[in-house]
């Protein structure tokens, strides 16, 4: 049928080659004249960011189709009822996307409770107080009302609010059949939750249930507990899993980072320099593993008066005119969202029950910053799916949907053939001290050989040979600290007055010990001489 060659909006590409055409069922209407076409589609995320133009898209061929039919029948049909049914598929984890040996071990490593969430999405501000929870909870539900599965996890021990902000009727957590120590998260209003503070205080856990007194852990407790909430749940189906983090750059970030590939972050801030100082901080910290920072929030920007006046009191920020937030945190200034201080907000987190959840009539200006904020995280979320750009990412992309490419420059591979970036796959050779990148299209594979001490003095975001930029004329932090440990180590491993840039002197101290994936575009190399780079 017509409807099968119906092309994605988002994607550019047929609904029947991407797979998502499951049937197409024709019944006689009320009318004796009228027709009902039902088109069955089963879709791999409802985080598509534009799933009302495509059942427009296929309504409409679907209808040219009957209707080019009904001419050559000679049939007398007057009206056609078009109806879209959706059905998302079981979500697949982003490594079961590419099922190379690193990334099933990684998969592996997650556990049964994760293994059917698509995306992980940190929610962070670094600076206590900025309305980060908030902002977490009422995205969860807004992605929620959209159809989306998704869950919220409560990574805050030591002042866990996911309790105080959503309210269930039933808060217990009950055991779940998938492994030993699992247990299901509580269900409320079509959104997944877990926090410390849902916890039975018979656990045994400092600050569990909120009553049993003050989380007091030290750091490797800290780890431990949020291992268990993390893996130690039977999240089930999700598209996306949000983790609302903690302030600052500390234990439980590290280790959620540590245990989960995130797809990307969205950081909370204030208008004043005070929040924004650490919110570079905390975009560093995700950047340095890889991990994209898709949005910027700026709570609490501005109030209104009943007269409608505004004003600003943590400063202007976004709506002053030498605006520069998204130039201080790298981001595309789309992915810049203001919210201020809100009646309806303040409300709802005093009973319980989330704004977007009761979606009241008066609260249409925040609920409008949170269905944009929505629409981008899910335009970025379902683009990295698809092995397309992200829009926050640094590498230039048309906007049209495009991948982002690679070639290779030697003469072992073909130039021609381009490779999508997010098919990169690195490796350590421990027996000839090198690195080996292989890349994956459609067609072909292809791998290059990196020699360690060559890539010690790569930068670890732009790719340029550290040796080879004037470090005086350079404001890149990054390039001043690696160029100082770079050179120093490459110059011992050549000798005294050896050549910084050449190959022949290469040492055991710099060569690749051990390289594992960070975030979606970077990776961890541990190297022999005891230091660790993240390159993405």
């Amino acid at each position: 049928m017509a409807s099968s060659n119906v092309l994605d909006p988002f994607l550019q590409r047929q609904i029947r080659s991407l797979g998502w055409l499951k049937n197409v069922a024709f019944s006689a209407g009320q009318e004796s004249d009228s027709l009902n076409v039902t088109v069955h589609l089963r879709i791999p995320s409802m985080l598509h960011p534009q799933l009302q133009e495509l059942k427009a898209r296929i309504s409409s061929a679907a209808r040219e189709a009957v209707e080019t039919m009904n001419l050559t029948s000679n049939a007398d049909l007057i009206s056609v009822n078009v109806n879209i049914s959706l059905e998302p598929t079981k979500p697949l984890h982003l490594y079961e996307r590419d099922p190379q040996q690193l990334q099933l071990q990684q998969l592996e490593s997650l556990g049964p409770g994760l293994a059917s969430v698509t995306h992980s999405v940190a929610i962070y501000s670094c600076k206590g107080g900025v309305g980060k929870s908030t902002i977490a909870v009422n995205l969860a539900y807004e992605l929620a009302h959209r159809g989306v599965r998704v869950g919220l996890l409560d990574v805050d021990l030591h002042g866990p609010s996911l309790p105080t902000l959503v309210k269930p009727n039933d808060t217990a957590v009950r055991r779940s059949p998938l492994g030993t120590n699992m247990v299901y998260p509580i269900q409320h209003g079509g959104v997944k939750l877990m926090s410390l503070g849902f916890v039975s205080p018979k656990s045994g856990v400092p600050g569990a249930a909120g009553t049993s007194g003050a989380a007091v852990m030290r750091g490797p407790m800290t780890s431990k507990v949020v291992t268990q909430l993390l893996k130690g749940t039977d999240w089930g189906e999700l598209d996306v899993l949000l983790l609302d983090f903690p302030p600052g750059t500390g234990d439980v970030q590290l280790t959620v980072c540590q245990q989960l590939t995130l797809s990307g972050a969205v950081i909370v801030t204030t208008p004043s320099n005070l929040a924004l100082v650490d919110a570079v901080k905390g975009v560093d910290m995700f950047e340095a593993m890889g991990i994209s920072t898709l949005a910027v929030v700026e709570n609490m920007s501005f109030f209104k008066c009943s007269d409608g006046t505004k004003h600003f009191p943590f400063g202007k920020g976004i709506s002053s005119d030498n605006n520069n937030i998204a130039e201080m945190l790298g981001v595309d200034p789309s992915s810049v969202f203001s919210l201020g201080i809100s009646s309806h907000i303040s409300n709802a987190n005093e009973s319980g029950i989330p704004m977007c959840l009761s979606r009241p009539m008066l609260a249409e200006s925040e609920l409008e910053m949170y269905s944009n904020l929505a629409s981008s995280t899910e335009k970025q979320l379902f683009s990295l799916q698809y092995g397309l750009p992200l829009l926050n990412r640094n590498e230039e992309s048309s906007g049209d949907g495009e991948e982002t490419t690679a070639t290779f420059d030697d003469d072992t591979n073909d130039s021609d053939e381009e490779f999508p970036l997010h098919s990169a796959i690195l490796l350590a050779n421990n027996d000839n001290y090198s690195f080996t990148l292989r890349m994956f299209s459609q067609k072909k594979a292809a791998q290059k050989t990196l020699a360690g001490d060559i890539f010690r003095l790569v930068h670890p975001r732009t790719g340029y040979r550290l040796d080879q930029i004037d470090a005086d004329n350079s404001n890149d932090k990054t390039f001043r600290t690696m160029m100082a440990t770079s050179q120093t180590e490459v110059k011992t491993a050549c000798g005294s007055g050896g050549d910084i840039s050449s190959t022949s002197g290469a040492s055991r101290r710099l060569f690749p010990v051990k390289i594992e994936k960070k975030g979606n575009y970077g990776y961890s190399c541990e190297w022999a001489d005891g230091s660790t780079i993240i390159y993405s």
